[in-house]
């Protein structure tokens, strides 16, 4: 077997960057969200490179570089000039060993732009990376359910008791998150999780931050690929086409039969809502009002897509 060590001696050496002039993108998604699918569509793209989770603290080499290894500390403001000196060193193949594997169908030797897949950070202000890293965000939202039927744990609510992010809610909604974390059932953890993930960064778009659903994505790929190659600047259209057609690479996620069913306008269809046969209605409509509790709006009991002011 070979060791990690080797490998990313090996992610260090195959890569060349030079980001004069380029871009870099970061996908802001739940985990289990879509996020992987839309990396890869964006680094089909030319002279692109791809950076996978980047703050995943459970990684030891990230512990390393950043000198801590609980997702709550991701939070403290002493830790944050450190995050960003990081990310930089990142864009600019400082640090090298978040480069992809050689072995990789999107794999370049000579690079200028960059794809993030962030799932684990700074989760209350979607201009922050356009202030600090003259980047810009794609946030990337899917329905709470489906997505916590896909998750096995919540990083962000089990390491949230002595969280900075705390500070971001309300009184009543401290109570209830800290009553699922210790007693609810694994839907009403994962959707609780979903909310406070995407509660603030919704509601704080502006300029270099864009945002599209996974449902409307799966339906409609060619109305967001248009979108996503206008709004981010990205020439190949037939490049991403023909990425979205391919599931993602973290396939052991993802049943043979899902990874059909994303080949042909059916089976999309039946993609979106196949989530429903492992629920009840009644199940439904108790957890989509953790929403409301949370003051969201995105989806409704009922509906698989989002609401119209969010598709594109």
């Amino acid at each position: 077997m070979i060791s990690n060590g080797f490998k990313n001696t090996i992610k260090s050496l195959s890569n060349v960057h030079r980001d004069r002039n380029g871009q870099c993108i970061f996908i802001y998604a739940t985990p289990r969200g879509g996020s992987t699918w839309f990396m890869e569509m964006l680094w089909s793209q030319p002279r692109f490179k791809s950076i996978n989770e980047p703050l995943n603290v459970r990684n030891y080499k990230v512990q390393e570089c950043l000198g801590f290894k609980h997702f709550s500390e991701l939070y403290s403001p002493e830790n944050e000039a450190k995050i960003i000196a990081y990310l930089k060193a990142l864009s600019a193949n400082r640090i090298k060993f978040l480069n992809p594997s050689p072995l990789r169908k999107n794999y370049r030797f000579f690079t200028k732009n960059c794809v993030f897949k962030l799932i684990h950070y700074n989760l209350f202000d979607s201009q922050w990376l356009v202030k600090n890293l003259n980047a810009k965000t794609l946030i990337v939202l899917r329905h709470p359910i489906p997505v916590s039927l896909s998750r096995e744990v919540f990083p962000l609510l089990s390491d949230f008791s002595n969280c900075k992010f705390r500070e971001y809610f309300t009184a009543g909604q401290l109570s209830f998150i800290d009553k699922i974390a210790l007693s609810g059932t694994h839907l009403e953890k994962g959707v609780t999780a979903w909310c406070m993930h995407n509660g603030f960064i919704t509601k704080n778009l502006g300029r270099d931050a864009y945002c599209v659903t996974y449902e409307q994505a799966v339906n409609e790929p060619e109305k967001i690929i248009q979108y996503l190659c206008e709004s981010l600047n990205l020439p190949s259209k037939q490049a991403m086409h023909k990425q979205s057609d391919k599931a993602s690479a973290v396939r052991k996620k993802s049943s043979a039969a899902n990874q059909a069913l994303l080949k042909s306008r059916q089976g999309r269809k039946e993609l979106i809502h196949a989530w429903r046969k492992k629920v009840t209605e009644a199940e439904e409509a108790d957890l989509m009002g953790i929403l409301d509790l949370f003051n969201m709006d995105v989806y409704q009991v009922g509906q698989n897509f989002a609401k119209s002011s969010y598709l594109v």
